[in-house]
């Protein structure tokens, strides 16, 4: 089959044209081999074919690398050369939009015997969000990331990196560990930890979307969507296509029609106290949960989009995080009586509190939040300050990654660049 070679800009030094050659190897390896998940459901079904498939690829290994390296010779002079699958040139660096999500609804079903919880829940994705930029590394070098905000840890905790090692590990099997790249990201972000917004998910989806990409997509969507499941319950939402139905633990994601358009306009409002899940679980009452049928939620809530009720945006996770932040009611309430009433809901585990067609924070919440800057907000820990932000739900078409929507772009871009 044909090979083709994708590289970067050439420098003169022996590193550099390592690095390029490294490139056209990996790219040349996934477009000659199918996806490794695919050899692996193969080899167990067939075994002895896959033993002829294991010679045919290490014999294939060692062509690839003799075709790459004639190739980057040949193309050495050049910056990008286009790339058959897309038309568009490739690159080593990839800059995408890293959004959040909302529960609409969110229904605890039972305590599990592993120890989770079963829910039901209307997730949709929205643009308030981060930034992500992933660059390829040379083989051999420790990934690394580096964060604005300096309460997000930057080892091998945060799912950024753990997602990187994933796909790494998964979609890039059939090539030596020694010859994978490694990845050096800057996250630019805004969403705060401890909302309910599902912001570190979201980075980790984008990561591993993103990595995909540079590595010519030899992962399907699908594979993306299950493997994001290892990493974070809410991970998963984001390789759907925007408005999601999620049960389970919040590994069974199907996609549904969007209620909402993106001129719905959202309010966010986060107190400067995290809550943590766990926490919130702990402090549940699973004999006091809402007795409101999924099923029904996501029916009525189709039928009147943004103009649904506060008895259609039940959280069960509401009450447990009321009992351990009191004033957390009381933002919600507050929030109810802006624009002369709206609907407003928990997100998650909370702190977030959502208002539903709404886009001007109350004035007393702007008394209380001097930090605020832009109508999009600002993050400040100190006490009393208010994390407040507009947005609007988004979604997306399969292939492409999740944008700011087209109401709110010039607002992210500000604020990103503010960061």
């Amino acid at each position: 089959s044909s090979c083709c070679c994708v590289c970067v800009c050439v420098c003169v030094c022996d590193r550099s044209y390592s690095y390029i050659l490294h490139l056209a190897y990996i790219r040349i390896m996934i477009k000659s081999h199918s996806a490794p998940h695919q050899s692996r459901a193969s080899c167990r079904a067939h075994p002895r074919a896959s033993c002829r498939a294991r010679a045919s690829r290490a014999h294939a290994l060692a062509s690839c690398r003799a075709r790459a390296h004639s190739s980057v010779i040949m193309s050495a002079a050049n910056s990008s050369i286009s790339s058959p699958d897309t038309g568009a040139a490739a690159s080593s660096s990839l800059t995408l939009f890293s959004p959040s999500k909302i529960n609409v609804f969110l229904r605890i079903i039972r305590r599990r015997e592993d120890g989770f919880h079963e829910l039901a829940s209307l997730f949709h994705v929205i643009d308030c969000g981060d930034e992500l930029v992933v660059d390829l590394g040379p083989p051999g070098q420790k990934d690394t990331l580096k964060c604005n905000m300096t309460n997000v840890p930057v080892d091998s905790s945060n799912l950024v990196l753990k997602a990187l090692a994933m796909f790494r590990e998964r979609a890039l099997a059939d090539i030596p560990a020694a010859e994978r790249p490694s990845y050096h990201c800057t996250l630019r972000k805004r969403v705060p930890a401890g909302a309910g917004l599902g912001g570190g998910s979201g980075n980790a989806a984008t990561a591993l979307f993103a990595a995909n990409v540079l590595a010519g997509n030899p992962a399907s969507e699908s594979d993306l969507q299950t493997w994001s499941a290892d990493i974070g319950s809410d991970c998963p939402v984001y390789f759907g296509k925007g408005a999601s139905y999620v049960t389970g633990r919040g590994e069974f994601v199907d996609d549904v029609e969007s209620p909402f358009t993106d001129d719905d306009s959202l309010l966010l409002v986060k107190p400067p106290i995290e809550l943590s899940t766990g926490r919130i679980f702990k402090a549940l009452d699973l004999n006091n949960l809402s007795d409101a049928d999924p099923k029904a939620l996501m029916s009525q809530i189709a039928d009147v989009g943004a103009q649904a009720t506060v008895d259609l945006t039940v959280n069960d996770l509401e009450a447990p995080a009321f009992k351990v932040l009191p004033r957390l009611r009381e933002l919600k309430e507050r929030l109810a009586e802006a624009d002369g009433g709206c609907t407003s809901f928990m997100s998650g585990s909370g702190s977030t509190i959502v208002a539903l067609g709404v886009d001007t924070p109350p004035t007393e919440l702007i008394a209380r939040s001097p930090s605020l800057a832009s109508d999009w907000g600002t993050f400040d820990p100190e006490e009393d300050k208010l994390f407040i932000s507009r947005a609007r739900f988004i979604t997306r078409k399969e292939g492409e990654w999740f944008k700011p929507s087209k109401a709110l772009a010039e607002e992210h871009a500000n604020a990103i660049k503010e960061l």
